[in-house]
């Protein structure tokens, strides 16, 4: 019996799809990149097979891992000389570079390519477009121009975000009726940016999982569950967990679940420093306190922290047994992707 495990409702991730294509008729690119956002690319893709119109994968060993025929993407433009013989009819390759296009001589290949609209991390300038697909066109005439596509950044910013939008379509306007796919809406930009209407696909992620969306009737489709490990009831007046963080007031039960940092639980990787910044930060943990374990939908108490594969709970008024199971609040991304999976439907 799993102490620890993820649960993944498929039905409440179809009715995310047919959500979006309900408002939309432009082509849906799931995008499964980062093991599906660590659901499992292979359950994912094969569960959506039939029910989207391509992939969106971070790289070549990802492709391999969908279970689909349909068209996969490849976010990195790069790849390796000994790796091309790797690359499958229905994958697509990122193209932002001519060291790149200069590898793929040996047979046909599918491409995208890839405008930086404003990221500045992978991408041709918007002024350069035209040049690489007369390259292409001139000097590979194996490859085949499927795409051009841009990434935005940072939707929530609509004065930023529009600049973007602006750009890219100053550059791929004239591009529209001739190659296939023209594609810049990301979850957030699909809710955001309806009415962009010179492209026919959206890649779609964070909507599809439930990480974004809730206003809109996107369903979370994913949920951490843990059984109780052990029950042992402590003295007044006792430490409880790792550097004595917490003492009870009273004759306490704890309780014990099987999740800790190992699993990706209550642990942030801060990137930032400073007085301030961990003063402010701790005022609001403070005053938030945000919970992180539920029993039957209440919130429950975790007793000085947790250590690294284990929570102590606080388990005073609460009806708990064997066949207890707590609700962990725990991002599938930061989750340790060798968390068992259930999938359901």
């Amino acid at each position: 019996m799993e102490k620890l495990w993820c649960e993944i409702d498929l039905k409440s991730m179809e009715d995310n799809l047919e959500l979006i294509r309900k408002n939309t008729s432009k082509r849906v690119l799931a995008v499964v990149k980062c093991n599906a956002y660590g659901l499992g690319i292979e359950e994912i893709t094969s569960f959506l097979d039939k029910k989207v119109d391509g992939f969106v994968v971070s790289d070549l060993d990802e492709a391999e891992k969908v279970c689909s025929s349909k068209p996969v993407l490849i976010l990195l433009p790069k790849i390796d000389y000994e790796d091309l013989h790797r690359i499958k009819d229905n994958f697509i390759l990122t193209i932002d570079n001519i060291e790149m296009l200069k590898k793929l001589k040996n047979r046909p290949y599918t491409v995208h390519i890839f405008v930086d609209s404003g990221m500045h991390r992978f991408g041709i300038r918007a002024q350069e477009l035209d040049e690489m697909i007369r390259k292409i066109k001139g000097d590979y005439t194996n490859i085949t121009i499927d795409g051009i596509y841009t990434h935005l950044n940072h939707p929530r910013d609509s004065k930023y975000t529009r600049k973007q939008i602006q750009t890219f379509r100053q550059c791929v306007e004239k591009h529209v009726n001739q190659i296939p796919c023209i594609h810049l809406l990301n979850s957030r930009g699909y809710l955001k940016y309806k009415d962009v209407d010179f492209d026919n696909h959206i890649r779609i992620g964070n909507l599809l999982y439930g990480y974004c969306g809730t206003r809109h009737g996107f369903k979370k489709v994913f949920s951490y569950k843990a059984r109780l490990v052990s029950r042992t009831k402590v003295g007044k007046n006792k430490y409880v967990g790792y550097g004595n963080r917490y003492k009870t007031k009273k004759e306490t039960y704890v309780g014990v679940v099987g999740v800790g940092y190992i699993h990706g639980f209550n642990s942030t990787r801060n990137v930032k420093s400073g007085l301030l910044h961990n003063l402010v930060r701790y005022i609001h943990q403070a005053i938030k306190r945000e919970a992180l374990i539920y029993l039957d939908g209440k919130p429950v108490d975790m007793l000085g922290g947790s250590s690294m594969n284990f929570t102590q709970i606080d388990l005073d008024g609460l009806e708990v047994d064997q066949d207890s199971i707590f609700d962990i609040k725990l991002s599938s991304i930061l989750a340790d992707g060798m968390i068992p999976k259930e999938y359901k439907y």
